[in-house]
């Protein structure tokens, strides 16, 4: 099936998620691939019943799966759980579940426990999606639960040791345990992400329309860079002055919290912005 005609067909499932009717939306699915099979190897499509005693199960461990890091409404947190639904009936990767709820939604995710778990790794930035990265982790969360619950029914021993992450640990994505150089060379790629998308906002004359071309002239220090900055510099003095410190030896980013120097002169303590 065609990615496009699988996001028609999710649209609807999506909707039937979020009006409860999870039996509807899996209906919807399964017809679907009954017209156009996916190549699912040993899944017949036509047993309607089986498919919604397995869609239904993934249900079962969705509704148990522990959502009390949320400090959201439970109306929000419903359509976060249909959109996670419709992502796990289509197997998308992409998070199109959730980012319709995104688009749906004036409410944002918030998790205090979440924003504690990437402050401990230095990795509050606003380009890392909290939403995905809550998502990946309690959708990994329910398909290891699954597994190790249909090994237990079966009597297997698991052949496979998937991660079932505890309260207050979440999965990033990128590396299960990433080193602590691999952790910068992260912070510095997602803290240049932050910059380009401030400064796209700030009507930058002749700025680069995509980040990898910003990130090259960026790492080169180039000439366009440079100017680039100083355009940006301007707008925040220009819209945010109290952010900046004048004095006669040049101007300074203010910082947080702010201390007087009592020596005279330039100060080194704090980043020249001119």
């Amino acid at each position: 099936m065609y990615a496009f005609r699988a996001r028609e067909y999710a649209k609807q499932c999506l909707q039937c998620a979020i009006n409860n009717d999870f039996k509807q939306a899996s209906y919807i699915r399964q017809q679907a691939y009954v017209l156009d099979p996916p190549g699912t190897i040993g899944i017949d499509w036509n047993d309607g019943d089986r498919i919604w005693r397995m869609d239904s199960n993934y249900l079962f461990f969705l509704n148990n799966e522990d959502f009390t890091d949320l400090q959201n409404s439970l109306e929000y947190i419903h359509l976060f759980k249909a959109g996670i639904f419709v992502d796990n009936l289509f197997g998308f990767r992409d998070y199109w579940g959730i980012k319709q709820i995104m688009i749906l939604s004036n409410e944002r995710l918030y998790s205090p426990v979440l924003e504690q778990f990437l402050a401990d790794k230095k990795l509050c930035f606003d380009s890392i999606s909290r939403e995905f990265i809550y998502a990946d982790t309690k959708m990994r969360n329910i398909s290891a639960k699954q597994y190790y619950a249909s090994c237990a029914k079966k009597y297997y021993k698991p052949k496979h040791r998937p991660v079932i992450y505890e309260f207050g640990e979440f999965n990033l994505g990128f590396l299960s345990k990433p080193t602590e150089k691999q952790l910068e060379s992260i912070r510095i790629n997602h803290r240049d992400i932050d910059l380009f998308n401030k400064m796209t906002l700030c009507n930058i004359e002749k700025f680069p329309k995509t980040f990898q071309t910003f990130q090259k002239h960026k790492i080169a220090n180039s000439e366009k860079y440079k100017n680039w900055l100083h355009q940006y510099n301007l707008s925040l003095m220009r819209y945010n002055p109290q952010q900046f410190l004048h004095t006669k030896w040049g101007i300074y980013e203010k910082p947080n919290p702010y201390t007087i120097q009592v020596k005279y002169g330039y100060r080194n303590d704090v980043k020249k912005v001119f």
